[in-house]
């Protein structure tokens, strides 16, 4: 029931806000009684912390395993900027949600949120660093090409639309393109999309 609340939350807080969005919103959202909730949830920042942890938990599970898989470096890459936008399609209202309000997290749940994030830096900051060391990168400071990669990624819920002439997938491609001309690869994509 914490995932559903939570998805509830995210599309209530992207929708209208969190300080517009009450705790009996989200529980009439899922058909529930208010204190029927609270047994499920502390807080409205307990909510918000659950909604980057469904979001960012799921997209490093992901990434771990494309980091794990043998491929080179570059087609890794394009398939981490696949799934960051695919992930950001499917959880769209949860960034929204998060990225509008994460000021609002504070004290040990916002070390668990930093700590996830950086997780996820530390796994594209080592795709980068592999790509350098393949020689399909030319050498860079990888972790300042993680931080303008995510940039990229993490400022589409502000304008991406299920609906748009590219998809996810296009989109996640050309930004990892764009990158990879940047640091010096000559940006040749898999023939096959690794998944």
């Amino acid at each position: 029931r914490r995932a559903q609340i939570a998805a509830a939350a995210a599309r209530l807080f992207a929708e209208k806000g969190y300080a517009e969005t009450s705790m009996r919103d989200i529980a009439a959202a899922v058909g529930m009684g208010l204190g029927a909730m609270y047994y499920h949830i502390e807080s409205k920042e307990d909510l918000l912390a659950q909604i980057h942890e469904e979001y960012v938990g799921s997209i490093v599970v992901e990434l771990e395993r494309i980091c794990a898989r043998d491929l080179p470096a570059v087609d890794a890459l394009y398939a981490a900027g696949e799934l960051m936008m695919r992930h950001l399609h499917t959880y769209r209202d949860h960034m929204v949600a998060f990225f509008s309000e994460q000021r609002r997290i504070q004290g040990d749940r916002f070390a668990a949120v930093a700590a996830r994030r950086r997780d996820f830096e530390r796994l594209l900051e080592g795709l980068l660093r592999r790509g350098v060391d393949e020689g399909a990168l030319r050498e860079h400071d990888v972790r300042l090409t993680a931080l303008a990669v995510l940039g990229m990624f993490n400022y589409g819920h502000q304008w991406y639309r299920p609906d748009g002439r590219l998809t996810p997938e296009e989109i996640g491609r050309g930004f990892i393109d764009l990158v990879l001309r940047g640091v010096g690869a000559a940006a040749k994509r898999p023939a096959q999309r690794p998944r």
